[in-house]
């Protein structure tokens, strides 16, 4: 039985963090943004890539930070979930200068709405707000619901802050506490479930 986890996020989450403290964990082998996820079926090439962990189990995750990289509704019905989301401040305020303000927040407010609906049709998941882990409650969650022990928490670096335009900050927050809301609404903050499999 093959199990696969997704972090569902975007660009500037602070995501790093949770990617890398989830790979260095015993049963958990990363792959990060090396597919394209046309149907259920091509998570099967995810799973016959070498694993450090050799029972059952092994976890398999990716990180996906693009609408363009899961092609088909049937793929969000399989793997567990972490839905993970940062504020338009400390988002844009990282990925403005990269993309430019404009990209940047059009691609935040997209990237959003696809999560909530990946969330619609998710069967297993939890839903982490970046500022849980600055806190440090997001990591039990995290946890707790992939029922983990010994879980190394990363020293969070936070970067300087950078004035982001007050016009574009009002535009991303309407969709960023939608989304949050949607997300508890759904049932991704108390977690749902866990693993689906792959054969």
């Amino acid at each position: 039985m093959k199990q696969v986890l997704f972090i569902n996020t975007h660009i500037g989450s602070g995501s790093d963090y949770l990617y890398q403290s989830l790979d260095d964990y015993s049963r958990i082998q990363g792959y990060s943004g090396n597919f394209i996820y046309e149907n259920a079926e091509s998570l099967l090439n995810l799973t016959l890539l070498p694993h450090k962990c050799r029972n059952n189990g092994a976890i398999y995750l990716d990180r996906i930070l693009y609408n363009h990289t899961i092609k088909s509704r049937d793929v969000y019905k399989i793997p567990d979930h972490i839905f993970m989301v940062r504020e338009p401040e400390g988002t844009l305020g990282e990925i403005g200068d990269l993309m430019g303000w404009d990209s940047a927040a059009r691609y935040y407010r997209l990237r959003l709405r696809r999560l909530v609906s990946i969330a619609k049709s998710a069967r297993h998941g939890i839903f982490i707000d970046y500022r849980e882990l600055q806190e440090g409650s997001g990591w039990n969650r995290i946890s707790d619901h992939l029922q983990l022990k010994s879980f190394s928490i990363p020293k969070i670096v936070e970067l300087n802050k950078v004035d982001v335009p007050y016009a574009l900050i009002v535009e991303c927050r309407n969709t960023y506490e939608w989304c949050t809301y949607a997300m508890k609404s759904l049932g991704f903050s108390e977690g749902k479930s866990r693993f689906g499999s792959i054969a």
